[in-house]
């Protein structure tokens, strides 16, 4: 048993792992939602990439020789969203920070404010502060009123779109009730939304109420439930030209294109992959119900179980059970501890939690 909860591995993480004795272990953490990461047949979609585009890109987007597959899979990205312009990266984190210096350069004196628990892809560096005290609904209630009666004309908002650490999908029916007379820009990172929201795993953006004065900037990774290192901003045409400008998107090494190839071509793979992925939830969620078990917080069709309780991930030790266990923010030494579910989990290893859970006394 290791007390710090902290395992090492030789092999990519799944439903399984193996420890350093040689024993399996199952494994209910990390991000790779559907699974793509250990898919043989993503695996081969990303082979045919490497054996057509070679293994790096050492290039520029905005050279004179340009490839075909960023704009290929741009547009893909773009119908999927329903939005009118996407911009790839080389991951969620750089399309982030491209967001938060062209918002520092196009609107230095429009009020701005970071949604509790934003994640730091993006903010600014000086607000990196992890709040988990604040409720988000609240917050966002009082911030529309605070904009309905502001003397200011135009403001900002940026939040992710749903609290990934504890499992909560969020509600922004509030936004409906923001004046006619107000211009909001709401930035969302949708890194945890992308690939698992929405009917077809297009994210945020078909929660997102349509208003006159409400302009949408979406941000992602393509790490998460999409399976590849890259990322993407989704927007309006004149804002996505205007990223292009900046020497964050210009000078930086784009994504690689064998993954984007790969990703282009395995909608079908993450439609299968998706609805496994909900069927496990639906399991696991309705067995918690049905045994009484009211250990997590948790969201329907979200594959994140909060456990409400800390000791829950070294009662399951024993078992060779590894949760999510860790702080996230360096500015709190508060482990947390949740249940990631993931399209590779099979019915047995759910079971085999179920049972264990039901063990438990508290």
């Amino acid at each position: 048993m290791n007390s710090n909860f902290t395992f090492s591995t030789s092999q990519n993480l799944g439903r399984t792992f193996i420890s350093k004795t040689g024993e399996e272990w199952l494994y209910f953490g990390g991000t790779s939602y559907l699974g793509l990461s250990n898919h043989p047949d993503f695996q081969l979609l990303v082979k045919e990439g490497i054996q057509k585009y070679g293994l790096h890109y050492g290039s520029s987007r905005i050279s004179n020789l340009r490839l075909k597959v960023y704009a290929e899979t741009e547009d893909f990205l773009a119908q999927k969203i329903n939005v009118p312009k996407v911009l790839t990266f080389s991951s969620g984190y750089m399309a982030g920070q491209a967001v938060t210096q062209w918002l520092k350069k196009k609107y230095p004196h429009t009020p701005l404010f970071y949604a509790p628990d934003t994640h730091p892809a993006v903010k600014s560096l000086e607000t990196n502060i992890l709040n988990l005290e604040v409720d988000f609904e609240k917050w966002l209630s009082e911030k529309i009123i605070k904009i309905n009666h502001s003397t200011e004309e135009e403001f900002i908002l940026v939040m992710d779109s749903v609290d990934s650490l504890r499992g909560q999908t969020r509600n922004f029916d509030v936004l409906e009730k923001l004046n006619s007379n107000k211009k909001l820009l709401l930035v969302v990172d949708d890194s945890h939304g992308f690939g698992i929201l929405g009917n077809m795993g297009e994210g945020i953006v078909s929660h997102l109420p349509n208003l006159p004065n409400l302009s949408k900037v979406i941000v992602s990774s393509l790490g998460k439930a999409g399976g590849i290192p890259a990322g993407f901003i989704a927007g309006k045409s004149e804002f996505i030209t205007e990223i292009q400008e900046l020497s964050i998107f210009r000078g930086a090494s784009p994504a690689l294109p064998s993954f984007l190839e790969a990703f282009r071509k395995a909608e079908h793979l993450r439609q299968h992959q998706l609805k496994i992925l909900r069927q496990n939830i639906h399991f696991f969620s309705q067995a918690l119900q049905e045994k009484g078990l009211d250990l997590f917080l948790f969201s329907k069709n979200y594959p994140i179980f909060y456990a409400q309780r800390n000791d829950l991930a070294s009662m399951l030790l024993p078992q060779k059970i590894l949760l999510w266990h860790f702080a996230y923010s360096s500015n709190s030494p508060q482990k947390h501890t949740r249940i990631v579910l993931n399209a590779t989990h099979q019915k047995a290893d759910l079971e085999k939690l179920l049972t264990h859970l039901e063990k438990i006394k508290y």
